[in-house]
């Protein structure tokens, strides 16, 4: 997440392979990630659609959701790529593609879903907590609030994901700063602080080994013990403290 926060699309993601032995492969498996999400945030994008487009177009979107669905679980309609010019010379995309099967599809895709429907109710108790309560409006707008998220355009989706949210919870009487605030939030909650933690996870072994090779824990110790001491007197006497 910390490789994905800094490129377009949140592809830098990808860089997960990194201690796979089979990088082709691992890129292919990666990639499978990504399709989760896209096809997850499109099945949730549904109600949006039908509120803002019609019955009509609903339809036609519910066909393409199934035609869609039906490629990605039939692994021979996957060989067909390989005509294309670089997977033709890279095959081992291909079969990364294929190697997951249908029970780990299926499992993944109901993982997906479900994490991605919590994100709606995310959106819908933040708007709460500014006075707005209507799920319905994160429930129809919310999702392509995502998808728009998910296009490779900006870093990270700044300023894109917030001017769709304001344009579209608009739509729902909802002020453009709640908008703001509540997209901005849960990207800060989901992507932005685990994205921090993953750059001292990445250089965990590292940071340990240096910690261990000085005196740092002797004076982490002794801050810590003081502290206790001091807040030790401070509640035997509150003058002190003053």
């Amino acid at each position: 997440m910390t490789l994905g926060i800094v490129t377009t699309g949140r592809i830098g993601e990808i860089g997960r392979v990194s201690n796979v032995s089979k990088k082709l492969e691992g890129i292919s498996i990666a990639l499978w990630d990504k399709i989760f999400d896209l096809y997850v945030v499109l099945l949730l994008a549904l109600p949006g659609i039908y509120y803002f487009k019609g019955l009509f177009l609903s339809i036609l979107y519910v066909l393409f959701l199934i035609v869609i669905f039906f490629l990605l679980i039939k692994p021979e309609y996957l060989e067909s790529l390989k005509r294309f010019p670089i997977l033709r010379s890279y095959p081992q995309l291909v079969n990364g593609l294929k190697a997951i099967e249908r029970k780990i599809f299926i499992v993944n895709l109901l993982i997906t879903f479900v994490a991605y429907f919590l994100v709606v109710f995310e959106g819908y108790f933040l708007g709460k907590a500014f006075d707005i309560d209507n799920f319905f409006a994160f429930l129809y707008g919310y999702p392509l609030v995502m998808l728009v998220n998910l296009v490779p355009m900006t870093i990270a989706g700044l300023g894109l994901r917030e001017g769709t949210a304001i344009l579209l919870l608009n739509k729902f009487s909802i002020p453009s700063n709640v908008a703001f605030n509540v997209s901005f939030l849960i990207f800060l909650l989901n992507t932005a602080l685990p994205a921090i933690w993953g750059i001292f996870a990445m250089y965990l072994e590292e940071i340990k080994k240096s910690i261990y090779k000085t005196d740092v824990w002797a004076y982490l110790i002794t801050l810590f013990g003081g502290f206790l001491r001091f807040y030790k007197i401070g509640v035997m006497d509150r003058h002190y403290l003053e």
